[in-house]
C-alpha cells in the first residue's frame, strides 16, 4: 500500500472513532443523568475505550486534516431538522453503528488486529441499542 492511500485510510478511521466516541458520549451522559442507569453507562463507556484504544491514537491523529474537510462546510447544519431528545438520542445511535462499521471495514487494511475489537464494539452496540432504547422510550414517556 502507497503512503498516500495509508494516510487517507488513517484520516477515515480518525474521524469515524471522534464521531463514534461522541456519539457514545452522548448516549452515556443521557443514560447516566436521565436514566439513572449506572449499568447501562458503564457499558457505554466500555464500548467507548474499546473503540478509542483499538488502534494508535497518535498515528492516526497525525493523519487529520481538518481544515481540508469538504463535510465541514456550515450548510449542513440548516438540513438538520429539528432537534428533540428523541431526535438527538437516535441520530447518535445510528452515528456510532455507523461509524463501527466504517471502522471495522477500512481498520482491516491497515490495522487488521484491530478490526476484530470494532467488529466487538459493533456488536455490543447492537445489543445495547435495544436496552438503551427501551429505557429512553420509557423515560421519555415520563414513567
Amino acid at each position: 500500500m502507497n503512503k498516500q492511500n495509508t494516510l487517507v485510510i488513517k484520516r477515515i478511521l480518525d474521524v469515524n472513532i471522534n464521531r463514534a466516541r461522541e456519539g457514545l458520549r452522548v448516549l452515556e451522559d443521557f443514560s447516566r443523568f436521565a436514566l439513572n442507569d449506572k449499568q447501562l453507562a458503564g457499558r457505554i463507556k466500555t464500548v467507548r475505550h474499546l473503540i478509542s484504544k483499538a488502534v494508535d491514537r497518535f498515528e492516526v491523529v497525525a493523519s487529520r486534516a481538518s481544515e481540508k474537510d469538504p463535510g465541514r462546510a456550515p450548510s449542513y447544519d440548516k438540513k438538520v431538522k429539528a432537534k428533540t431528545l428523541a431526535n438527538v438520542l437516535v441520530a447518535n445511535i445510528i452515528r456510532v453503528e455507523e461509524s463501527a462499521r466504517v471502522l471495522e471495514e477500512f481498520s482491516k487494511i491497515i490495522y487488521p488486529k484491530s478490526a476484530a475489537n470494532f467488529k466487538k464494539a459493533r456488536f455490543l452496540l447492537y445489543d445495547l441499542e435495544k436496552k438503551f432504547i427501551k429505557k429512553a422510550k420509557r423515560a421519555l414517556r415520563g414513567n
